[in-house]
């Protein structure tokens, strides 16, 4: 029969010439991926060893305590098999190095190129000995059986960039999907109200007699956002201080599980607040005829807003 020998030829050193530049392909395009489809996947398993040994502790405990009450026969049968899915994942996670370990250089490069140019040297040889037709024939299916082995090995290491391709090709659209959401969110978040007060002709910590008057004027504005519908100021006033705008029927106490349990609060309507202009209020009290220092804390609300209780803006020393 004619043996082909310039087509296993061919095919031998065209091979021969590939595994070099896909290596360094694969390495250049998915280094960092293999590195942490590798990571993970040994995590996973190393994960399932700690369960397993957990489980085997506690059935081994048990059967301990029921050794000494009765029979243990069915905890010895669950031991068993979570000794034997324990060995399984041992041998899962051994593959698992094994398997990465294929797009090294040695396995990558080294072992199929030393197949294809053991092929080339067979078909060479099978060459030689065309006179001889069982010979050249021995040699030449050797060649196809070297040329077979550096395929399987090369199409383990591209199963292999497939696989961690795919699974980083994934990673990445999460990642993109996530960076999305969260460009989004923040998006979201640039464009809600935020409110800001500033108090005039006054300034904090203020000195008052017992008493006194105080004339407390603020101005509210808008510092994000396009418009805060049904804009409130809240104040929150401590016992001991006269209301006299708003007056003292406006007031109300708050719940017992409220931040400040029970303190008394006046509301302050200001309308809608837009960007720019400011919109002015006014709160007037007396002052408490005992000595002391007080603070009057507030909070700014809208519609779908709420700022925090400001707690240590508005003191009030009363000598």
């Amino acid at each position: 029969m004619a043996i082909p020998f310039e087509t296993t030829s061919t095919i031998s050193i065209t091979l021969l010439s590939v595994i070099v530049p896909f290596f360094i392909f694969a390495i250049t395009l998915l280094g960092n991926a293999i590195e942490k489809a590798k990571e993970e996947e040994s995590k996973i398993k190393k994960q399932e060893q700690e369960n397993f040994n957990n489980q085997i502790k506690d059935i081994e405990n048990k059967i301990k305590t029921s050794k000494e009450t009765g029979d243990s026969t069915e905890l010895e049968k669950q031991l068993e098999k979570l000794k034997k899915n324990r060995e399984k994942s041992n041998i899962q996670l051994k593959n698992t190095q094994k398997k990465y370990s294929l797009l090294n250089f040695k396995k990558s490069v080294v072992f199929p190129g030393s197949f294809f140019i053991l092929a080339i040297l067979f078909n060479e040889s099978a060459k030689i000995y065309m006179e001889s037709s069982k010979i050249s024939i021995s040699l030449w299916i050797l060649a196809v059986v070297a040329i077979s082995t550096g395929i399987y090995r090369l199409c383990q290491s591209l199963r292999l960039v497939q696989e961690v391709g795919i699974t980083s090709e994934e990673f990445q659209t999460k990642k993109f999907t996530h960076a999305f959401k969260t460009a989004l969110i923040s998006h979201e978040k640039d464009k809600e109200e935020e409110l800001s007060i500033d108090f005039k002709d006054i300034i904090f910590p203020c000195t008052c007699n017992l008493n006194h008057e105080l004339d407390i004027k603020f101005k509210v504005y808008l510092k994000k956002g396009k418009i805060a519908k049904k804009t409130e100021v809240w104040f929150y006033i401590p016992d001991g201080f006269g209301l006299i705008f708003p007056t003292e029927n406006t007031s109300w106490r708050q719940n017992n599980d409220f931040v400040i349990p029970n303190i008394r609060t006046v509301k302050i309507k200001l309308g809608n607040i837009s960007i720019g202009p400011h919109t002015p209020g006014t709160l007037k009290v007396t002052t408490p005829n005992i000595v002391g220092e007080y603070s009057l804390m507030y909070s700014l609300i809208a519609e779908g807003y709420s700022s925090e209780i400001y707690k240590d803006q508005v003191k009030i020393i009363v000598a």
